[in-house]
C-alpha cells in the first residue's frame, strides 16, 4: 500500500468502524433492553432457529469463539432457551419453545435495525455494497475466509434487480 492508498483507505475504515460500532451499538441496546439478551447470545440463537446443529457448527454460524460457547451456551440453558442433548461428538444444541420464542420476536427487531443501516441505500446499491463487504471478508488477513475464493458471478444483481450472494467458497 502507498501513502496515497492510505489517504484514500483511512477515512473508509474509519468510516466503516464508525458504522459498525453504531449499529451494533444499536443491536446490543435492543437485545439487552428488549429480549435480555447479549449480541452473542442471540447470534446462538439465530444459528440454532433452524434446527438443533453440533456445537462446533453453532459456534462457527453464530460467530462465538469455540472458548466463549461454554460459557454462552451455559447462561442460554440456565435462562431456559436452549437444551444440550447427548455427548461429546453426539452432541446437538436445540431451541426450547421459549427460545424460539424469544429469538423469533428478537429477529424482527434486529431487521428493524439492519434494514434502517441500508434505508439510505437503493437496492442495486445495497447488492453492490453486499458484494464488496463480502470480498472484503474473504480477503482480510487473519479471517476464517482469507484462505478462501470468492465465488459468485459477476453481475452484482440479478436481472430483477435481486442482489446475487457472492460468498468465500467452502
Amino acid at each position: 500500500m502507498t501513502v496515497d492508498d492510505h489517504d484514500v483507505d483511512a477515512p473508509l475504515w474509519e468510516a466503516l468502524s464508525a458504522l459498525y460500532l453504531t449499529a451494533t451499538e444499536a443491536l446490543d441496546q435492543l437485545l439487552a433492553t428488549r429480549y435480555r439478551l447479549t449480541t452473542p447470545e442471540y447470534h446462538l440463537l439465530a444459528a440454532l432457529f433452524a434446527a438443533p446443529e453440533p456445537q462446533a457448527v453453532v459456534a462457527l454460524k453464530g460467530r462465538v469463539s469455540p472458548v466463549g460457547l461454554r460459557d454462552t451456551l451455559r447462561g442460554l440453558v440456565d435462562a431456559g432457551l436452549v437444551l444440550v442433548e447427548g455427548c461429546g461428538v453426539d452432541e446437538r444444541v436445540r431451541l426450547t419453545i421459549n427460545g424460539r420464542d424469544r429469538v423469533g420476536a428478537a429477529r424482527r427487531d434486529v431487521r428493524d435495525v439492519t434494514d434502517g443501516v441500508a434505508a439510505p441505500l437503493t437496492a442495486q446499491e445495497r447488492g453492490t455494497l453486499g458484494g464488496l463487504l463480502r470480498r472484503m471478508r474473504c480477503t482480510t488477513p487473519g479471517s476464517r475466509e482469507s484462505d478462501r475464493q470468492i465465488v459468485g458471478v459477476a453481475e452484482p444483481t440479478t436481472a430483477g434487480g435481486s442482489p446475487v450472494p457472492e460468498t468465500c467458497d467452502v
